[in-house]
């Protein structure tokens, strides 16, 4: 679905009636992580490809100026999840 709405890549190109493109870009690195944490556990091959994984993190807004916590895990998590895939790549390989 997350495909489908355009929200792996760049805001310039996401669908974006139902949220606003930082709202797209918290979802989709929430479920890029979920999806390398889900794998990493289990066993699973990843889904998401690297290459599919285009949008930028999410920016500072005053939406979330509120829950910087939760803002900042989201990115942190999201760039812990691309080391991870790289290990599970190598590891893979």
């Amino acid at each position: 679905m997350a495909y489908s709405i355009g929200i792996n890549g760049s805001p310039s190109h996401m669908i974006t009636e139902v949220m606003d493109s930082q709202s797209a870009l918290r979802t989709w690195w929430t479920l890029y992580s979920l999806e390398s944490d889900i794998c990493l556990e289990y066993g699973k091959p990843l889904c998401i490809r690297e290459t599919d994984a285009k949008a930028p993190y999410p920016q500072h807004t005053s939406d979330v100026v509120s829950d910087m916590s939760r803002f900042n895990f989201i990115v942190a998590n999201a760039k812990f999840s691309r080391i991870v895939r790289k290990i599970l790549d190598l590891v893979g390989s």
